[in-house]
């Protein structure tokens, strides 16, 4: 299996995309665009929406990054990248649905409000409610492992992105989430994909 990836950057929204193909073993073609671009019909006939990542696996395109993050995991089963017992099931959909539904809207904006790409606005209005909802997150997790325990999943990735926005927008501090974000940057396929390189030293 092959993956096209159309993206700006390392440290957009494709970096789940690519971490992810790489935890799976999977080949990689990075399809960089400028800004402007993914708004041109070329573009629009892969992704309608004009949003950035979009990816085309084996030809055929597919859009929204958690989704193609699922299907990506769905069409290669080792390593499992979501897990089949029930209990632990569970647990993923949870830690999941809080990294994109909760946390990855409002750690986008408040970081792009910061770095002055929106209003800042956005970002004044988003704060109270996102900080206090990031901090009932960063409570709970794991320390020395990952949210499923014992098993890395598609949540861990997930949940990286939003708390590297968080960390970019000064949300948060690393000394919050080192214990739960170290494992996962030391990850070969993190490395690889340059999916912390925002955030690292």
């Amino acid at each position: 299996m092959k993956i096209r990836i159309h993206s700006f950057a390392d440290v957009d929204r494709s970096g789940k995309v690519r971490w992810t193909a790489l935890e799976l073993g999977l080949e990689v073609e990075e399809a960089r665009m400028r800004p402007g671009e993914h708004k041109q019909p070329g573009y629009l006939a892969v992704n309608p929406y004009g949003q950035i990542p979009a990816a085309q696996i084996d030809g055929a395109a597919m859009i929204e990054s958690s989704a193609i993050c699922r299907s990506l995991a769905d069409r290669v089963s080792d390593p499992a990248l979501v897990p089949s017992d029930p209990e632990a099931l569970a647990a993923y959909h949870q830690w999941a649905s809080v990294a994109t539904e909760t946390l990855e809207y409002p750690s986008v904006m408040v970081y792009l409000a910061k770095q002055k790409f929106v209003d800042k606005r956005f970002g004044e209005l988003l704060a109270p409610s996102f900080e206090a909802k990031l901090g009932a997150a960063v409570e709970r997790l794991p320390r020395g492992d990952f949210l499923v325990p014992g098993q890395f999943t598609l949540a861990d990735i997930f949940m990286s992105y939003s708390l590297r926005l968080a960390l970019q927008g000064e949300v948060i501090t690393f000394d919050d989430v080192a214990a739960y974000l170290e494992p996962l940057m030391a990850r070969p396929a993190a490395k690889a994909s340059n999916f912390f390189a925002s955030i690292e030293g």
